[in-house]
This record gives C-alpha cells, structure tokens and sequence, in this order.
C-alpha cells in the first residue's frame, strides 16, 4: 500500500531562499571535493508533481464530473451554469495562487459523506486520470525506479484521489492534501496548508529528514511556477510542458524542459 503522508507545515526554515543558499554551499564543497553533508550512502528520490506532470488532469473536473453523475436533469440544468462561472473565478484565483485557490475550491467538499471517498477515488481514477496518465511520465518513473529512485508525489490533490494512481504506478510515498472530517462527513477545511507554492519544498524538504534522502542528487519535476519551490529544493529539477512563467525560469537556470504529449491509454 502506498504511505500517504498529510500536509502540515513543517521544516519552516528550510524552504525558499535559505534553502538554495544551502544548496549552493552544498554544491561547492562537492565541487571542491569534500563531503562535509556526510551525503554518502544516502538515498536519492525523484518528487512528482501529478496534475499537468504525470496526468493530464485538474482537480475540478473530476469533482464537477462526480457530482453531475448523481444529479437529476433539472438539478444540472442550475448547476452547469453555476460550475462554469466558478470556474472563471477559479481561474483569476489560481492564476493569483495557486495556494489560495486550493483552499476556496476545497470548500466544494463541505458536506460530503467521508464514506463515499473510496467510491469517488475509484470513479475518478477509471473514468477520468487513468485515460489521461502521460505515456513518458510512466516510462520516466519506472527508468528512476530501476535507478535506485524513490518515487514520491507532492500534489495539491485530495490524498484519497491520488492514492488509486499511485499504487498502479508503484510510488513510494504521496505527500498530497487532507480533508478534516467532522461526524463521517468531510468539512471543506484542509488539514494542515494546502500542498502547493512554499509548502510543497517544506514537505519535500522534511521528507528527505526523515527518509535519509540528499536532495542534491534527488530530482524533481512540475509542469506549474507553483512547483518553483519544490524544483528549487532539490539538485536535479526538471520542468514538464511548463506554463510560460514557469519556461522562463527553467531558462533563466538553465534547467532541462521535457514535452509529455502522449497518453498511455
């Protein structure tokens, strides 16, 4: 069974620009031939973002997508309207951040049984991520595992929707986001920050603590400027059919760009 482990705000300290000066100085004594990081005999893990990265998805499809299957038409006559002027503000929100946005459109939630959370996880993987997983995001993964990587996702999705992915493609661990739960239904409140922007180099960052990873010869890889951060934390990033701002930083540090076009199935 894949560990999935919830977002919480951990390791401060070690995420934005301190922990690229770290990495700097990390990097030069390597160049000078020390080892003074005792990074010898350490594992090396590879972080994937999953929406836009391994799988051509968003989180709000698939939610719109469950929802509508249960509705009457009348129901969806009000409701496909309502959705489709969510989604225009959910788009200036995310495009302002991504953080904030996940936290208002994770109040959809509020209300649902936690007992339909296997039922939808299994919906949403057969009828909507499973199509849409990139044919080279797999063939990426299954190269890194046969390297000695370990697989980790570090997503902004729901823990319990991700989980169907990452067991088909064998992840070690999924750091993704958590629902509070409130007498068997879920609240819309996250537990803990949601996973995206800072947090998602802090929860890479406290992984790497605790599993004896060095994030120099780790690798990771985002496809949104939100995974700025996490691309930063780590030795080896790579962008993946990167947005425009996201291009000009991988430019800017001259890291590698990969184009996933092809779906698996």
């Amino acid at each position: 069974r894949v560990r999935v482990v919830a977002s919480t705000d951990v390791a401060a300290g070690w995420c934005g620009t301190k922990h690229v000066r770290e990495k700097k100085r990390m990097e030069t004594k390597r160049n000078a031939g020390e080892d003074g990081d005792g990074s010898v005999g350490k594992k090396k893990a590879a972080f994937f973002d999953v929406d836009g990265t391994v799988t051509q998805s968003n989180v709000v499809v698939p939610f719109v997508q469950y929802k509508l299957r249960k509705m009457r038409w009348i129901q969806k006559a009000w409701y496909v309207p309502y959705m489709t002027l969510c989604c225009v503000v959910y788009l200036v929100m995310d495009k302002i951040s991504r953080t904030w946005f996940n936290a208002v459109f994770y109040r959809s939630y509020r209300g649902m049984p936690a007992e339909e959370k296997k039922h939808m996880a299994q919906f949403v993987h057969c009828t909507y991520m499973k199509p849409r997983i990139f044919r080279q995001a797999v063939e990426m993964i299954e190269r890194l595992k046969r390297e000695g990587y370990r697989i980790v996702f570090v997503t902004g999705s729901l823990d319990f929707l991700v989980e169907p992915l990452a067991q088909q493609l064998g992840v070690d661990h999924v750091l993704a986001a958590r629902m509070e739960e409130e007498a068997g239904r879920l609240t819309g409140k996250l537990l803990g920050n949601p996973v995206s922007d800072r947090e998602k180099a802090k929860l890479v960052v406290q992984y790497a603590a605790d599993h004896d990873v060095d994030l120099f010869r780790s690798k990771a890889f985002g496809d949104s400027y939100a995974d700025v951060h996490m691309l930063q934390a780590v030795g080896e990033p790579t962008v993946v059919r990167g947005s425009r701002k996201l291009l000009r930083w991988a430019g800017t540090h001259r890291c590698p760009c990969l184009s996933y076009h092809e779906h698996l199935s």
